[in-house]
């Protein structure tokens, strides 16, 4: 239907909802929350967080310590320390490496401080919403936003400009049914990751003149000019 109507002009509105976890704003959350426990510092998790675009650090300063990383088999605690690593190629660019390397321990070392406090779901929920609260975090989900409306993506802007407050609904519930109960940053991980797989975000239509697509279980219209039943057969569903 949607390469059909997109080859004839037809506007259209697929009602359905759309997960969100999938989101670069959850991924990074969610990848931090997992270096921050216990100080795994495994591969993926580092490097998703970087490269959801939340950092200071550019896409060229990520692939060098990725590259750096990947040679020398960097693990754990070892990112927030000097790189001493380097053969013959890589001394001279280990000082940049290090100062790369630095940036991001430089955003990890006071989360780390302030998480080993934590042992409650409500507390672990209040440090997450702080993170949300950065005025960086704001600005990359508007640029975010800026770049959708620019590129005619409506459904990806429409979940950028809910993300924050789904996030935070999230983080609300936990507050309110869990509060005071003793948790790990991984028990705390898997409740928040687990609420957030199971939430989506739906979007309005973008044109009020449009062909509708959606499902009776969901789809709620106003007036109609006539309605389509695919799968309909001489009044049988």
């Amino acid at each position: 239907i949607q390469k059909t109507f997109d080859e004839y002009d037809i506007h259209y509105f697929i009602d359905e909802r759309y997960d969100i976890s999938h989101n670069s704003l959850v991924r990074m959350l969610l990848s931090l929350l997992s270096i921050l426990n216990s100080d795994s510092f495994y591969y993926h998790d580092v490097f998703e967080f970087l490269k959801t675009g939340y950092t200071p650090l550019t896409d060229e300063e990520i692939n060098r310590l990725e590259n750096y990383a990947l040679k020398y088999g960097i693990k754990r605690t070892e990112y927030l320390y000097e790189f001493k690593k380097a053969d013959k190629k890589d001394e001279p660019v280990l000082a940049e490496i290090n100062l790369i390397r630095e940036k991001f321990a430089g955003i990890i070392r006071p989360l780390r401080q302030e998480i080993k406090s934590l042992k409650t779901y409500d507390a672990f929920a209040e440090f997450t919403e702080q993170i949300l609260s950065d005025a960086e975090i704001q600005r990359k989900v508007d640029e975010d936003i800026k770049y959708c409306e620019t590129n005619s993506l409506p459904v990806e802007k429409s979940i950028e400009e809910q993300i924050v407050d789904k996030i935070k609904e999230n983080l609300g519930f936990i507050k309110y049914f869990l509060k005071d109960q003793r948790a790990s940053v991984e028990e705390f991980y898997e409740v928040f990751s687990q609420s957030l797989a199971n939430d989506n975000a739906g979007i309005l239509p973008v044109y009020s003149d449009c062909v509708m697509i959606g499902d009776f279980a969901r789809s709620r219209t106003g007036k109609i000019n006539a309605a389509i039943i695919l799968g309909a057969v001489e009044g049988n569903m």
